[in-house]
Formats: C-alpha cells, structure tokens, sequence
C-alpha cells in the first residue's frame, strides 16, 4: 500500500521504517534519501539514516546537519533528532567531545518531554530480569543473535547503540 505512495515523506519515512524493522537497509536507505530529496528538513529521516550509517555517499546531507543551526529548527522533537543525527556524524568523523555535547543537549531536551515513571521503569526491569534468567542457556551458547538495548531518557542506550553500530556485523534498527 505505501509504495503507491512513495512521493509523500510520511509515507516514505513509515516505509524506511518498515524496511529496517525487516533487516532491509538498503531498501530502508533508499526511502530515507528519497524522503529527504522531498523534504531535507525531515530530521526524523535524517536520524534514522545516521543510525544505519547511511550518510557515507551523501556529503550534501552531511554538510546540511553540520551547518545547521540548531536554533532555526521550531519544534523540540526535530531539535532531538537533529543533535542525535549531529551526534551520529560527528562520532563517525571521531568528534567525540562534540559527539557528545550534540548528546547532552539531545537528551537534556529529551528528558522534558518524556517524563520518566519510575513504577513502570521498575516493572520493565523486572521482566527483563526473568527473561534473562529463563534464557542463560541460550545465552551463554551464543544462540541469541538479536541483542535489544533498552533504557530510561538519559541513560546512555543511544550512546550505546552507537557504539556497537561501529561494529561491521552489527545491524541498528533504530528507536521504537
């Protein structure tokens, strides 16, 4: 149904979506570009490809984020995926003290909008904890290839995945 769609940058942004939650990325890549060759102020596109690495033959996309200000973007939601997308770009350029204010000011804004609830947090772990405990044969077999990182606002899971994205055998999925 959306790849009738495919000149509209939702569509192609839900789309890139679907891709990557598939293991698709080129397919994922391919929606992303085209989604910004629509709109280049897409800053949700633009972070989903940064965590793909998606940005090595796009020096232009590059060069947009870089010189960017930050302050010209209006809602916070695109400030957060701009700094994240930032953050991503600089990382790989091995910035990583602007990497890392980019993270800060990312997650500082982040955390005004998604309050975290401690109760919920609590009960997540928990279940977390009894997965693990049923799972440590597989575990410990290395029979587990998906690894799900996951976190309270703040906590460094972004950091994290951006880490293990500089693995070549490791494949990001972005946020959900």
């Amino acid at each position: 149904f959306l790849i009738k769609f495919e000149n509209n940058e939702d569509n192609l942004l839900n789309l890139a979506g679907i891709f990557q939650s598939k293991g698709l990325l080129v397919e994922a890549k391919s929606s992303l570009l085209n989604c910004l060759n629509i709109n280049i102020e897409n800053y949700r596109a633009h972070f989903l490809l940064s965590v793909q690495n998606g940005y090595s033959d796009s020096d232009h996309l590059i060069n947009f984020i870089l010189e960017k200000d930050p302050n010209e973007i209006i809602t916070n939601i695109d400030k957060i995926d701009f700094l994240f997308t930032k953050s991503n770009i600089l990382h790989h350029f091995s910035k990583y003290k602007s990497s890392g204010q980019c993270l800060i000011e990312a997650n500082n804004l982040k955390s005004k909008i998604h309050l975290s609830n401690k109760k919920d947090i609590k009960h997540l772990t928990q279940e977390l904890k009894q997965w693990t405990e049923l799972n440590q044969k597989n575990i410990q077999q290395n029979k587990v290839k998906n690894i799900f990182i996951t976190g309270m606002p703040r906590c460094g899971s972004t950091l994290i995945e951006s880490i293990l994205n500089t693995y070549h055998r490791c494949k990001p999925l972005g946020e959900i």
